[in-house]
């Protein structure tokens, strides 16, 4: 797997369930409707830690592109490296939202 594909799973990843906690808690008729922040907090730490666990052995886990490009004014990534994480973040951005578009159009449950 290369690089720039595992940072483009590893963000729809953490997208998806990042954004799923929250449907959770905030939409009506869920099982943990309404349960708060806490949740909300918890999910999205697991999707963090489920994410680098995924794809930290094959790129890093440069999920967020600021830290990379701190990294970069550092000196200790090339500008090449930080690129392709910037790159997969805009690519698996436009995937995961046309993802949800896709599935919020389709719902027969209304």
């Amino acid at each position: 797997m290369n690089i720039f594909l595992a940072e483009l799973i590893g963000t729809m990843v953490l997208i998806l369930l990042g954004n799923g906690v929250v449907a959770n808690v905030v939409l009506a008729r869920t099982k943990v409707g309404n349960s708060g922040w806490v949740v909300i907090t918890a999910g999205w730490g697991f999707a963090v830690a489920i994410t680098v666990y995924i794809t930290g052995w094959v790129s890093g886990a440069h999920l967020n592109p600021a830290v990379t490009f701190g990294m970069w004014l550092y000196g200790t990534v090339s500008r090449a490296q930080w690129l392709w994480p910037t790159s997969s973040l805009n690519v698996s951005v436009l995937f995961s939202v046309r993802f949800w578009s896709i599935l919020l159009t389709n719902d027969t449950t209304t």
